[in-house]
Parts: C-alpha cells; sequence; structure tokens
C-alpha cells in the first residue's frame, strides 16, 4: 500500500513524461498493484490475495483496524444493557480479526543482512521533506505546462 501511496503521490503521478519513458511491462506491474490495493469493494482484491498468501508477509494495517473500528462502532456491547448479557458475537468478530494479526506475526522471514541495502534505507529514511518541497523538486524535474 505504502508504496502504491508513494506513486499516486501528486508530486510523482504528475511527472507525464517521466512515466512515458518506463518500459509497458513496468506500467503493467504498477497498474497491477495499483488494482490490487484499489478500496473498491472494501479492498476485495487485496483480501482475497491475503488468503491465497502463504507468507510471510507485512499485511496492511490500516484494513484491519478499519475492521475493527467497524465491528467496535457497529456493533453494541450488550445485548440487553439491564441484564449486562454480553454481545459474544462482537467479541468473536474482533477477536478472528485480532488472530488473523497475530498469525502474519508468527511467520519468520528468512532474510540476510544487505549493509548496502540498509545504508540507503537509512539515509533515505532521514530525509523529510515537505509537500511543497516535494513540489518543487517535481517542478524542477518537469516544469508546469501554462495553460
Amino acid at each position: 500500500m505504502c508504496i502504491v501511496g508513494v506513486f499516486q503521490n501528486a508530486t510523482i503521478a504528475r511527472l507525464k513524461d517521466t512515466w512515458k519513458t518506463l518500459p509497458p511491462k513496468q506500467h503493467q506491474r504498477l497498474n497491477f498493484y495499483v488494482s490490487l490495493m484499489s478500496p473498491k469493494g472494501n479492498y476485495k482484491l487485496y483480501r482475497e490475495d491475503l488468503k491465497r498468501s502463504a507468507g510471510p508477509l507485512v499485511p496492511y494495517i490500516g484494513l484491519y483496524l478499519t475492521d475493527l473500528t467497524f465491528v467496535e462502532d457497529g456493533n453494541p456491547k450488550f445485548l440487553d444493557t439491564e441484564k449486562k448479557i454480553y454481545n459474544f458475537e462482537k467479541l468473536a468478530l474482533q477477536a478472528k480479526l485480532i488472530f488473523e494479526i497475530r498469525e502474519y506475526q508468527s511467520k519468520v522471514f528468512d532474510l540476510q543482512t544487505n549493509d548496502a541495502v540498509q545504508d540507503w534505507i537509512f539515509k533515505a529514511v532521514s530525509v523529510e521533506l515537505t509537500k511543497d518541497e516535494l513540489m518543487i523538486l517535481s517542478e524542477s524535474i518537469q516544469p508546469r505546462k501554462i495553460k
């Protein structure tokens, strides 16, 4: 989701001349991921892909937080408030979502350390630019066309 979001950011998406230089295979790959992460149908394609994946993977946690919020806000705590009868269906829905998250956390990534990649990531992450600074950089690559 994060990677798709970066490419859909206005400062990147506006670089039409740069996008034209991207090989068709790369366009297809990006379009696949944009479709996969589409919120249409409550992230239907992404949810289906998650179910098929053996992992290990890091799921988009925002999806689970949204689901938990809907379960919390859309279901009463008690079925009968006077008798304090708990809504166990609500608790079961919450437990199911938390169990799914825990399942993803239990799978181990078998990765080898790559110092060059780690250094590159740390340097890239340490640079924080504002939206205005990003737009200035974007416009330096491809100036706005005057109508």
